[in-house]
């Protein structure tokens, strides 16, 4: 049996229910572990978690790991979620490359408590992620205003951070709301 993308299915219920039910799965986290079962539709993968946003995708090895691997790095690509492998006993090697190709996880069994465990820290370990990114998409902005405001007043980089620091204290906004006027 090949690893391939599956076209999801709501269905609640706990997660070891349905995990193996397909080879990629998605899941959304709420008050209750819910899992979106999946049955196996090729053209799926990528589009549909950019769709439907899940908060985790699972993409379960069977015997083809090109092809897993392919899955995991089209989901990646696509999707705003972590990819995590489910996979029984897979080599260090794959693991690796399922590393290199983006899963922010290994989950190794289908037991509810080291399932939910495994997508609770994933997750996390997303979010955390997509804070840093946020962090360095911000910080960006800051240092092209800083440019800005230096090439046309003539000013050094401090200056130009206190002129955009001043501004926001004065007008009581965020500097993000100041730096964002300023780059249009």
């Amino acid at each position: 049996m090949r690893s391939r993308a599956v076209e999801p299915s709501s269905v609640e219920g706990e997660p070891e229910e349905h995990a193996l039910s397909g080879e990629a799965a998605c899941t959304r986290q709420r008050r209750r572990q819910r899992l979106r079962a999946v049955r196996p539709l090729e053209r799926w993968t990528a589009r549909a978690t950019h769709e439907h946003r899940p908060d985790l995708a699972i993409v379960a090895l069977h015997e083809d790991k090109e092809h897993a691997l392919e899955l995991i790095e089209q989901i990646v690509d696509e999707a705003t979620c972590p990819v995590c492998l489910l996979a029984g006993d897979p080599s260090r090697e794959f693991l690796s490359h399922a590393a290199r190709r983006g899963i922010f996880a290994h989950l190794d069994s289908t037991d509810k408590t080291e399932l939910a465990g495994g997508i609770d820290i994933a997750v996390e370990r997303y979010r955390q992620f997509r804070d840093l990114l946020g962090a360095f998409d911000r910080r960006a902005r800051i240092e092209r205003a800083k440019g800005l405001l230096m090439e046309r007043h003539g000013i050094g980089p401090d200056e130009a951070f206190e002129r955009l620091r001043g501004q926001a204290r004065d007008s009581r906004r965020s500097i993000m709301s100041v730096v964002d006027d300023l780059l249009g």
